[in-house]
């Protein structure tokens, strides 16, 4: 036993050292007259009995261990008088109660050793004002309730072990903000719901044992991310889903995740494989859909791409040949500039003559000529002068064509006559008569020279750019009346395809006609129909009553 002098020593001592002494008894409260005591070590003897209030009068005290003991009774509030206090060994005794609510005011505190005791009481939330705190001890206890958010606030923390108590409820998120946590342990508790994702975060991690309890859900993948995970407990469960297989989980064994509801995976693990997933199957049909509207966008990005390169080559082309052709479509020659280029529409400036004859009783006779203009405008062939434009009144109807000076070679395609090159002149053509008209487009070509013996017309403003020859040899015509031919042609083709497209239109409207008639037709009958049943139900109900009607007739005799 401890003597009762031992109050007596001197106020200066600083350390006293008694454990593994097979001491017995009880601690003597005289203790609490070593004031200046900064260490205090009974530990590994048989001292029983409560802890001494006096204890409280140690202000300078930095450390006790009382540790495997046979202590019991409760932690009194005394304890919170140890401002200075560090770090508390009350484990492998018999203490009980509860953990005394200012517990949370000795800011001091480093390490708290309370394991293999018979607390029975909720950790108190000022707990989490230990923000200093480094080991943590409550295992093997009887203590209850839920573990609150405050063990976010336990930064520093190494070591947390809750383990074989009565805890219930989830595990806190806040406890994956603890980055330095190197061991926790909360096996053989009440803990239901998931292992939160949050742990992955905890990235020192070297011990988590979370076996026997009654946490369902899957283990989370993010879990791989801890590379310094040596020990990763979770069997007696209701867990279920596929067990990772990178970073830490390649070197654990299936001892590991024994006892649960439904995990698969490997075949190490000694479970069942793994079936896909309907989500899984939905998360590549999603990946396949995605994959094909990209390459439909990159597709339809690629051809708009290519139209429009295409485009701008033609517009990049285009100008020249538009700047060319500009001053003659847009060019506007008046009836005064033709009369003075042909002598007054002379005979001897006339190139050939015809008929033309237009409808007068129709609306739009007039408008025909402008049309065939238009469509001689755009007609293009390298035999065909180009039409620049007409002239036209209610008595003069004029077609003016492309100037070409003499020196123009040209060579005659398909004809009887060598083709041979030769000097052109321009050419003009529109005679009148009366109501019909004259409409001849006329072909610039190269034709064989005239023979001398034949006499050769004489020429009017050779220098203008509207004149006229007149008169032309025999091949001359020859050729002529082919280019007419080819011009007629051409203009039938035009003709022949409005028309195809207007019978496309025609007959579209008659089918649409029939389906309209149809449709009518389907109604009429069916409200034919209507009045028919109408008709026989009505005779029905006379049928049934004949003998009323009969006596109805009866009494008006």
């Amino acid at each position: 036993m401890l003597p009762v002098c031992i109050g007596n020593f001197s106020t200066s001592l600083i350390r006293f050292y008694a454990n593994s002494c097979k001491i017995k008894g009880r601690i003597p409260n005289d203790f609490g007259n070593l004031s200046s005591l900064l260490d205090l070590d009974l530990s590994a003897n048989s001292l029983a009995r409560s802890i001494p209030t006096t204890i409280g009068n140690l202000r300078n005290l930095q450390r006790f261990d009382f540790s495997n003991n046979k202590l019991t009774g409760f932690i009194g509030d005394h304890i919170c008088k140890l401002q200075h206090l560090g770090d508390i060994y009350l484990g492998q005794n018999q203490l009980s109660g509860s953990l005394p609510n200012c517990l949370g005011n000795i800011t001091s505190l480093r390490e708290i050793h309370l394991g293999s005791n018979k607390l029975s009481s909720n950790i108190p939330p000022s707990l989490g004002n230990l923000h200093d705190l480094v080991v943590l001890d409550l295992s093997s206890n009887n203590m209850v309730g839920s573990l609150g958010p405050e063990f976010g606030n336990l930064k520093v923390a190494t070591l947390i072990d809750l383990s074989v108590n009565q805890f219930s409820n989830e595990i806190p998120r806040e406890i994956g903000g603890l980055p330095t946590l190197v061991h926790l342990s909360l096996k053989h508790n009440k803990l239901q719901g998931c292992i939160p994702n949050s742990e992955s975060n905890m990235v020192g991690l070297e011990f988590l044992d979370l076996s026997n309890n009654n946490i369902s859900g899957i283990i989370p993948m993010s879990l791989e991310k801890l590379q310094n995970l040596k020990h990763f407990n979770v069997s007696v469960n209701k867990l279920y889903g596929e067990i990772p297989l990178r970073g830490p989980f390649k070197n654990l064994s299936s001892q590991f995740f024994n006892y649960n509801q439904a995990l698969c995976g490997s075949s190490r693990f000694s479970i069942p494989p793994c079936p896909t997933s309907t989500k899984h199957r939905l998360n590549k049909k999603r990946l396949l859909v995605l994959f094909l509207l990209l390459g439909i966008i990159l597709l339809f990005a690629l051809i708009t791409s290519v139209c429009v390169w295409i485009r701008y080559r033609i517009r990049k082309r285009a100008p020249q040949q538009a700047d060319s052709l500009s001053a003659i479509i847009r060019e506007k020659i008046s009836y005064y500039e033709l009369l003075q280029a042909t002598d007054a529409l002379s005979e001897s400036n006339v190139i050939s003559s015809g008929i033309k004859v237009f409808n007068l009783q129709v609306d739009e006779a007039f408008r025909s000529f402008d049309t065939e203009c238009e469509v001689l405008r755009n007609v293009r062939h390298r035999n065909l002068v180009k039409v620049i434009t007409s002239c036209s009144n209610l008595d003069f109807k004029d077609l003016v064509l492309d100037y070409m000076p003499n020196g123009k070679k040209l060579v005659i395609p398909q004809t009887n006559v060598n083709a041979q090159e030769n000097e052109v002149n321009p050419t003009h053509g529109m005679r009148t008569h009366n109501r019909a008209h004259t409409l001849e487009p006329v072909p610039t070509l190269g034709v064989p020279p005239v023979p001398t013996s034949l006499p050769r017309a004489p020429r009017t403003n050779v220098n203008h750019p509207l004149t006229t020859q007149r008169d032309i040899s025999n091949a001359e015509f020859s050729m002529r009346a082919q280019m007419r031919k080819f011009a007629s042609a051409l203009l039938d083709d035009l003709v022949l395809e409005c028309k195809g497209a207007m019978l496309n239109w025609e007959l579209d409207f008659a089918s649409l006609t029939v389906d309209i008639q149809q449709v009518e037709e389907k109604k009429k009958k069916i409200a034919e129909s209507k009045e028919k049943d109408k008709k026989e139900k009505r005779a029905r109900s006379t049928d049934r009553n004949p003998s009323q009607q009969q006596g109805g007739n009866w009494g008006k005799k």
